[in-house]
């Protein structure tokens, strides 16, 4: 999932490798209140 983000922040220019931000998810995907999962990450690095 956080390379998917990295690769979508990059691409549209919202980050660059270093850059922390926050990712929030869900399971299931789509229901609204379903956030379970909240990670902070720094952009360029793939953990996953």
């Amino acid at each position: 999932m956080t390379a998917r983000v990295d690769r979508v922040l990059r691409d549209m220019g919202l980050a660059q490798a270093g850059d922390l931000t926050v990712i929030a998810a869900g399971s299931p995907p789509g229901q609204p209140g379903s956030t379970n999962s909240l990670k902070v990450h720094r952009v360029g690095d793939q953990d996953d």
